[in-house]
């Protein structure tokens, strides 16, 4: 009887794909080796688990079993079926619309790698001539098998090093060493950035970053405005939390308002320009980032929040 794989007859690619794009999804915290070190090709953790774990186990495994393995704790296809539903009818289904975390946060039991055994899983040194990010590597080694790695890039070595390597070999001494260094890392930047950033009325807000652009003085009110694709902060553009000039005009930086975008000058909300409204000297790119007034025309106007409204 010839020896088949299950991957060779079976793969769950949706629900694999849509754990894929939840691994990743924006503004919410991505996989640990993400985080560690940017690589341009790095696999989605829970994909390469998949591949393994398909590759090692036979064509009539239980794929229950399986796609509990994969972190696959329920319906991902029913859910994104309701997600879409309720995006029509404006309900907010919040951070358990899928009815359990994603897929790449879970961890195999050795329990669950015993009834995968006995499943007739085989455990074979793993190898990856190019490994790149490490995807294949670290999910190998969270399913509990030898590995061999390598890469001729030498920024993929030291990635797959600190990312399996090192951990692998020293285990929770490398943590607590990491946590220190880092901890005396984050002191030191904000000890030479503590000039840099402007002082925060409440003591609950600590400034991390600058949001930058380029800028072009208004014609109109001779104040400086800044050229961005969106004045956006959240993705819920009627609701979310937008950008404003603050209204002090000894303060020339921008804060974070919930509140339309409005012209200094006239008052008047700000609309999207086109390009036939460029000035003089302005690329044809600059329509897509700036904004004009909709009563009085001004190309660009100062952002702000008038106090009557």
């Amino acid at each position: 009887m010839p020896d088949t794989r299950l991957i060779e007859r079976w793969l769950p690619i949706a629900e694999i794909g849509i754990e894929s794009l939840r691994e990743r999804t924006p503004m919410t915290p991505f996989p640990a080796p993400n985080r560690l070190h940017v690589w341009w090709a790095r696999r989605p953790l829970v994909a390469s688990r998949a591949a393994i774990l398909a590759s090692l186990l036979p064509v009539d495994a239980d794929r229950a079993e399986f796609l509990h393995a994969i972190g696959i704790h329920g319906d991902p296809i029913a859910a994104r079926v309701r997600i879409a539903e309720a995006t029509r009818t404006g309900e907010r289904l919040g951070a358990g619309a899928y009815g359990y975390p994603r897929a790449f946060g879970y961890t195999p039991t050795e329990a669950e790698k015993e009834r995968l055994a006995a499943d007739g899983f085989r455990s074979p040194m793993v190898l990856d001539p190019t490994a790149g990010g490490g995807s294949v590597p670290f999910e190998a080694l969270r399913l509990g098998l030898a590995v061999q790695a390598n890469d001729s890039n030498s920024v993929a070595a030291l990635i797959e090093l600190a990312t399996i390597a090192w951990p692998a070999a020293q285990g929770p001494r490398i943590e607590s060493a990491f946590l220190e260094v880092g901890e005396r890392f984050v002191a030191e930047v904000r000890r030479r950035l503590e000039g840099t950033f402007p002082e925060e009325p409440e003591d609950d807000r600590r400034p991390d970053g600058y949001l930058h652009a380029r800028t072009i003085t208004c014609p109109y009110c001779d104040g400086l405005v800044p050229l961005s694709p969106n004045w956006r902060l959240a993705a819920n553009a009627d609701k979310g939390t937008g950008l404003g000039r603050a209204t002090n005009p000894a303060q020339s930086r921008l804060k974070s308002v919930r509140a339309p975008v409005f012209c200094a000058a006239s008052s008047n909300l700000f609309r999207k320009m086109s390009s036939s409204d460029l000035p003089s000297g302005l690329s044809r790119s600059s329509a897509a980032s700036g904004f004009s007034c909709a009563l009085s025309n001004a190309v660009v106007c100062t952002l702000g929040i008038p106090p009557d409204k």
